[in-house]
């Protein structure tokens, strides 16, 4: 990205001990960041989001291709206090579980691009929804990210 970058971040944090499990401390399942560019004149500005999984762990993809499992897709939206508009571009899955769902292992870049007001400089929100499962079987509750996007 052109310009100034600025890096937030954000860990989705779990502690589990389930059968299968034992001795394993998943603390790190998804880390999340955000590179922001500087925002253009014209009100636009460029936010990539990058994930970290950890292995063995997986996120649904966007879209997941199959119906029934839509509504744990992965999705960006975008909040601010003037008119925020956010166009995001999921990229294609880059693996798929067991039950052949799109899905988002190892790392993922999501790239955006949000347009805010003509002069408006306010910091925005970023709300990130992602469904955490492992291959083993074991889903955790959809996880909601919220990062401020300067």
């Amino acid at each position: 990205m052109k310009g100034t970058s600025l890096v937030l971040g954000f860990v989705v944090v779990a502690a589990l001990s389930q059968p299968g499990h034992a001795g394993k401390d998943f603390d790190k399942l998804v880390k999340v960041t955000a590179s922001a560019s500087k925002i253009g004149a014209d009100g636009k500005q460029k936010v990539a989001f990058t994930f970290a999984i950890e292995k063995g762990w997986y996120i649904y993809a966007n879209p997941v291709g199959d119906k029934q499992y839509e509504e744990n897709h992965t999705t960006i939206e975008f909040s601010g206090t003037s008119n925020v508009k956010g166009l995001v571009q999921y990229p294609n899955a880059n693996g798929t579980n067991k039950d052949k769902h799109k899905i988002y292992e190892n790392a993922i870049v999501i790239k955006s691009e949000v347009q805010r007001s003509v002069g408006d400089t306010k910091p925005v929100e970023a709300k990130i929804v992602i469904n955490v499962c492992s291959h083993a079987g074991l889903c955790l509750p959809t996880r909601t990210i919220k990062l401020t996007i300067p």
